[in-house]
């Protein structure tokens, strides 16, 4: 098209034909400069289950995986540089029965926990820059499988658990003391989910046995006693919650026509539950990024691709698929200094997959 346009000058003919092409030399320049499109990248591994993600600093991003014979693999990258090499991971000793909960109490630190391999306890592993990953320990506890954790306040570990009788069960670490596991009474049929939005605060969301949503918060030290509101809902799986800024919370669902679904704390009240359309096949996932004012949403869809929502601030932005083919629910981060959002994803292949926004 290019060529013709630079003999137009000789040609009627062509002119008629190509009319928009006498300045050619500009859209070629656009061409050239214009960004890579975004794309599926292969990190390697075999493994089950959602991968779990956590970043300590603005450019780090820490993912941790349960691999097929067990182990705790983990790989960490910073500004899409990948180690321990792009499709490699590093074993951490020991072995889970569950999926991974990890969590950054500050620069340089993480803290992982997992069922232990006799499934009936929490294992706990921490790591920061002055240290190895040590070995593991068991907390104990009457734990039956699923374990979430947040951390509280500088230092605060604070991890939750569902326990025998489906109750709910909450220990903490504050600096270097474990305090011993409370029951804070309620039932739960799935994952607890735990956020913190501000020092002492915790938030806690559990799925009842009637189906339903219920929240407990606390300014202070999780406790037993206290009323737990049922705020509706009827999730399918365990609940995605976020906090996008002090006292604003965002609480995500699929719902059994595998519609996604959200209801949101305003700072004074629960708004009603709105319909996000969709129609997914994994829980959704959630991250916030961009100071706050973005979130970005994202499920497995019925073909097994995955589907993603961007919320600006003011509008949703409506589903869409980015391709792929994955075995369970994608996990959205936010990445590169909280300025995008990267999904983490296990492929049909049983390894993981990565892609970064936009999307």
């Amino acid at each position: 098209m290019f060529k013709l346009a630079n003999v137009c000058c000789l040609s009627l003919l062509l002119l008629l034909l190509v009319p928009e092409t006498c300045n050619a030399e500009a859209p070629a320049l656009h061409i050239r400069d214009k960004a890579p499109a975004p794309t599926w990248r292969f990190l390697g591994g075999w493994f089950y289950s959602r991968p779990e993600v956590v970043s300590w600093a603005p450019n780090r991003t820490d993912v941790f995986v349960r691999g097929n014979d067990n182990a705790v693999l983990h790989k960490w990258g910073n500004l899409g540089s990948w180690s321990p090499g792009q499709t490699a991971f590093e074993h951490i000793e020991g072995r889970v029965y569950s999926g991974l909960t990890a969590v950054s109490r500050g620069a340089n630190r993480i803290d992982l926990l997992a069922l232990g391999p006799d499934n009936s306890d929490c294992w706990y592993w921490s790591w920061d820059e002055y240290t190895a990953w040590n070995a593991g320990k068991s907390l104990g506890g009457p734990i039956l499988w699923d374990i979430s954790a947040t951390s509280g306040g500088p230092n605060r570990l604070d991890v939750f658990a569902r326990g025998l009788g489906n109750s709910v069960y909450h220990r903490m670490l504050n600096g270097s003391a474990w305090s011993g596991w409370v029951n804070l009474e309620g039932t739960s049929i799935g994952r607890p989910k735990a956020v913190s939005w501000g020092p002492d605060r915790i938030d806690l969301f559990i799925k009842g046995a009637d189906n339903w949503v219920y929240h407990k918060g606390w300014n202070g030290i999780p406790a037993p006693g206290g009323h737990w509101a049922n705020l509706l809902g009827q999730p399918l799986d365990d609940l995605t919650v976020v906090s996008t800024a002090t006292n604003r919370l965002h609480i995500f669902i699929r719902q059994h026509t595998n519609v996604i679904w959200q209801r949101r704390w305003d700072g004074d009240r629960w708004c009603e539950w709105e319909s996000l359309g969709g129609t997914g096949s994994s829980q959704p996932s959630a991250a916030v990024w961009g100071g706050g004012n973005n979130i970005t949403l994202a499920v497995q869809g019925a073909r097994n691709d995955v589907f993603v929502n961007d919320f600006n601030g003011a509008e949703w932005s409506g589903w869409r698929s980015i391709g792929g083919s994955i075995t369970d629910g994608p996990v959205v981060h936010a990445t590169y200094n909280g300025t995008e959002a990267t999904i983490f994803a296990r492929g049909t292949d049983g390894s993981l997959w990565s892609y970064t926004s936009p999307f």
